[in-house]
């Protein structure tokens, strides 16, 4: 099982420095998001076995999708949270009066319309994205349930049945299968058409139909799932309604449930998994994990995400060890205060490069800083006290300092995932995956605590062992 995190190409993680630290093992980009500029830096980071994954851009759409449906959805989405707010729980499809159910429709269709407009594009964007060198393509994409997702529909709610769900992938299905055989005489391709899923069931019918048609690689976006900040008391599972004891995240349990669906229906219909597999806009560490549990058996698992780029300049760094974690800059700046012996002794050449350059000054920091005050960002922006003293951690308004601080973490974030990916090929060469998931949630709900996030990632990664009900 080959399991690598490809990074955004960007000015910042195209730069020479950069590269020298993460040696990465692949790029994504998108025709739109690659200036001409960046074209021959990119055409000489290609080397070896190095893929050039290039998206189909329709992540960029989905905004201005939603943003086309706004008003029916509006009406529709305050009614379902109004009812929620009344009943306490999760709205189901049977709560809701014909007034909202028609709401429901017309928003519903407002969406289909603008997304059909995108999803005629798909030619024109194939030609801009075989104009690039790339090895992997992100193929035909229906974004109509992700926009539904998006605009705080959920597969709840959601107006359409089952069956309109995979009629929708199975018109994905055609088109893909026509484009990849017209692609095949042209050049060496590996063409990844998109599933759409909002829960396990949608997601199973997407891999039998893609099974079926003989579609061996596929793709699944998950960026949408990873910004729904929504809350479910239950998840569906062909007829029956899981209850949970408690509203957990619907990202983690979602994003489980769709990547787990996706393989078992694929497996139904052909005995085994598809042989690759890219998740596209996920990106935080310990769904790495959770996925790649639930893709065991595909040959080539890849990831990518915006996120460890986002997060670098929002004041949060990622850790492998002892949990799989996002932290806020201000959190480790307190366990430095609070622990005499902590040190930032992360050994990432980012890090190490950095650290170098600006050293952490503990025993300053420990004198200078009140006993007992809770270190918040302010004491890492200019005029701080602890701006001087914890230069990786620092907020830089701007100026040259701002640019060493969000290149290091940036690299060091990117340096986590991929250090994480090589850990699950390792146990999933070594089929340890199922020990090595039960450690990485074990860490993660021992650092967490007891929280509503380590118990959706606990039931996630149950989800991810097959563990359904």
């Amino acid at each position: 099982m080959d399991i690598r995190f490809v990074i955004n190409a960007r000015a910042n993680t195209l730069g020479g420095q950069f590269r020298a630290w993460l040696r990465p093992r692949g790029w994504l980009t998108a025709p739109d998001n690659l200036p001409a500029s960046l074209r021959p830096v990119l055409a000489a980071a290609l080397r070896g076995d190095r893929w050039l994954v290039v998206d189909n851009g329709n992540f960029a759409d989905i905004d201005s999708v939603v943003d086309a449906a706004q008003a029916p959805l509006d009406t529709a989405v305050r009614v379902v949270s109004d009812l929620q707010a009344m009943l306490g729980r999760t709205v189901r499809r049977a709560d809701l009066p014909n007034a909202a159910r028609s709401d429901l429709a017309a928003a519903m269709e407002a969406l289909q319309r603008a997304a059909t407009i995108t999803y005629a594009r798909a030619d024109t964007r194939l030609a801009a994205q075989l104009a690039l060198p790339a090895s992997h393509l992100i193929g035909v994409e229906d974004i109509t349930l992700a926009t539904a997702l998006r605009g705080g529909l959920t597969d709840q709610t959601l107006p359409w049945s089952r069956t309109q769900v995979r009629a929708r992938n199975q018109r994905t299905v055609r088109r893909a299968t026509t484009l990849r055989a017209a692609l095949a005489p042209a050049r060496r391709l590996t063409y990844y058409p998109v599933a759409s899923a909002l829960n396990y069931d949608h997601a199973a019918d997407a891999g039998r139909l893609f099974a079926a048609a003989g579609l061996d690689r596929a793709a699944i976006g998950c960026g949408a799932y990873m910004a729904d900040d929504s809350y479910a008391d239950g998840y569906q599972l062909g007829r029956r309604w899981i209850s949970l004891p408690d509203r957990l995240p619907n990202r983690y349990l979602r994003t489980a449930l769709v990547v787990r669906g996706f393989i078992d229906g694929y497996r139904a219909v052909v005995g085994q998994a598809p042989t690759g597999l890219h998740l596209l806009g996920l990106g935080a560490p310990i769904m790495l994990a959770v996925t790649a549990r639930a893709a065991v058996g595909v040959s080539a698992l890849s990831f990518d995400a915006t996120s460890p780029i986002k997060d670098a300049v929002q004041a949060t760094l990622y850790t492998n060890e002892p949990a799989y974690l996002k932290i806020r800059t201000w959190k480790i700046a307190d366990r430095l205060l609070t622990n005499l012996r902590a040190k930032w002794t992360c050994p990432c050449p980012p890090c190490r490069a950095f650290t170098a350059a600006h050293p952490f000054e503990y025993e300053a920091a420990r004198t200078t800083w009140p006993p007992g005050q809770d270190v918040t960002i302010d004491a890492l922006r200019p005029g701080g006290l602890l701006y001087p003293l914890f230069p990786l951690l620092c907020e830089p308004a701007g100026g040259p300092l701002r640019v060493e601080v969000s290149t290091a973490r940036m690299a060091h974030n990117h340096w986590v995932l991929q250090g994480i990916c090589r850990h699950l090929q390792l146990a999933a060469t070594n089929d340890a995956l199922d020990a090595k998931l039960a450690t990485i949630i074990r860490h993660y709900r021992s650092a967490a605590g007891a929280t509503r996030f380590a118990d959706a990632i606990e039931l996630a990664g149950r989800i991810g062992s097959g563990q359904l009900r």
